[in-house]
């Protein structure tokens, strides 16, 4: 009934999400599928061309096999695919919820409260029309097959499932320590046939450009906007603590590139060194299960509402585990609170990040609860041991080129330098749009710079070696102007300026 409520909602919302997967899947049907999909300006510009103006898209992280996988639902308009798309996703949830409550039994009043509990990742997901619905499926479906031992129709849907997303490979741990040798065969098998197919359809190039560009611009958190307090992550907390930005971080608490690398190891070694420690111990498949999907949550660097349709099974295995009722109770409180967090939004850090506080109050009780099971003394000197080599050990890649100082638009991807004006193009909801700014100036020479394999050179000499795109250099009174994406989502470029001194330097 909740479902059904909000997808009669979705008649009068917008096409959001729904319409990255449509379009890119648009694209591979017309035989344009390729890097520029991943690039916002030219993604946008192909839907604008095809007569649908007012949306402003970006089909990155999303992988290729995703457009592959929504290709059937471009033989129809784009509002009645999205309509069919979330009537099967509503389909598959009741499905995935049925069969789990056949094989477990779970308390009915948790199963009765669960559309409360989880009523803004479902009403998201729906309204967006987003595949989190739909990945909750495979991966349920796929444990269900796990624990029944049909490994080739778990290895399928998980296949699937991080054909999709990724984030789902993470799953090879919970195989790999639970000693579930024969399946974890399966999954990798199934896993380098789903490689094969993706390299002949797709091509070993592209594959590359979505790895080395789009997966690891990904996996450093940078999806649009080099600081997003919506992702509600470890990474852009640390990030907002410790990594100084000269226009959109200035006030850190201490300003340490190694401190922020060391204390994301560290955390990352903790959630995963306690997954192994439960897998090994813990007798309970589904609750294990369950927890490497909340590790999934844990230390991915970005997220969002509908993310959290993957405590579900959570949920239910809490409401399974021999615990008081205060701390089953607790636990859904807090898993209510993490998923509709969003009606207490505080603008201010580090109170905008009260939805990873209750996220990580709620990892704190179950480790707690399971404290038997983890030897929290040699994973606390495990973590020391990695903290103190990362902290020594890394350091931030050198930039001397600084961000032009005027807040310019997400997606600017052009300028130009005349009467004393800089002008900036840049794509918004309603197209190509040009503004100016006050830019005085002497003389400018297009000429002398140009961009090889990525990089600025000046003549023969090389002037950056760092990974991003960049756009038009142009030297203006011994300054290099250029757009880069440095530190951004792919495509998302910001102006940045490299002095003279910087040359021989970076």
């Amino acid at each position: 009934m909740v479902c059904l409520y909000v997808l009669a909602k979705s008649f009068q919302f917008e096409i959001h999400d729904f319409a990255n997967y449509y379009f890119g899947s648009t694209m591979l049907r017309d035989g344009t599928f390729g890097p520029d999909t991943y690039f916002p300006k030219q993604f946008n510009q192909y839907v604008f061309d095809l007569g649908y103006p007012n949306l402003f898209l970006s089909y990155a992280p999303n992988t290729p096999f995703l457009a592959l996988a929504f290709l059937p639902f471009t033989l129809v308009p784009l509002l009645i695919a999205k309509l069919i798309f979330n009537s099967i996703s509503i389909a598959l949830l009741c499905i995935s919820i049925f069969r789990l409550q056949k094989i477990y039994k779970f308390d009915s009043i948790f199963l009765l409260l669960l559309p409360i509990v989880f009523f803004i990742p479902i009403k998201n997901n729906i309204l967006f029309g987003q595949v989190y619905l739909l990945l909750l499926f495979l991966l349920t479906e796929g444990f269900i097959a796990y624990h029944q031992k049909r490994f080739h129709t778990m290895a399928l849907l998980w296949c699937f499932a991080i054909a999709l997303k990724v984030f789902p490979i993470i799953l090879l741990g919970f195989l790999l320590f639970r000693k579930e040798f024969k399946a974890l065969a399966h999954l990798i098998g199934w896993g380098l046939l789903f490689i094969i197919v993706g390299l002949l359809i797709f091509g070993l190039d592209f594959w590359g450009f979505y790895i080395s560009e789009v997966l690891f611009k990904a996996n450093n958190g940078e999806i649009a906007g080099a600081y997003v307090n919506n992702y509600q992550s470890m990474y852009m907390f640390l990030k907002r603590l410790f990594v100084y930005h000269s226009f959109e971080n200035t006030s850190v608490l201490f300003k340490s590139f190694s401190l922020f690398k060391a204390c994301l190891l560290a955390f990352k070694i903790a959630i995963l060194g306690s997954l192994i420690y439960i897998t090994k111990q813990a007798k309970n498949s589904l609750l294990v299960f369950s927890l490497w999907l909340l590790g999934s949550i844990l230390i991915s660097p970005y997220g969002s509402t509908y993310t959290f349709l993957l405590l579900m099974p959570l949920y239910l295995a809490i409401s399974q585990i021999r615990a008081s009722n205060a701390f089953k109770i607790t636990c859904a409180f807090l898993l209510f609170s993490i998923c509709n967090s969003g009606y207490f939004q505080i603008d201010i850090f580090p109170f905008n990040y009260l939805r990873l506080c209750l996220l990580l109050s709620l990892t704190g009780m179950i480790l707690f609860h399971l404290k038997t099971v983890i030897n929290f003394k040699t994973l606390g000197i495990v973590v020391g041991v990695f903290f103190g080599l990362a902290f020594f050990i890394s350091s931030k890649p050198q930039s001397h080129s600084t961000i032009l100082n005027v807040k310019t638009p997400i997606l600017t991807y052009d300028f130009e330098l005349k009467n004393d004006s800089l002008f900036y193009e840049f794509w918004n909801k309603s197209g190509a749009q040009i503004e100016s700014l006050a830019f005085p100036f002497q003389t400018v020479d297009s000429l002398s710079v140009t961009i090889k394999d990525n990089q600025l050179f000046l003549g023969n000499q090389q002037l950056t070696n760092n990974h991003s795109n960049k756009l038009k250099p142009v030297v203006v009174d011994g300054r290099i102007l250029y757009l880069s994406d440095e530190g951004q989502g792919i495509g998302f470029y910001k102006l940045r300026i490299l002095p003279t001194g910087a040359i021989n330097q970076e």
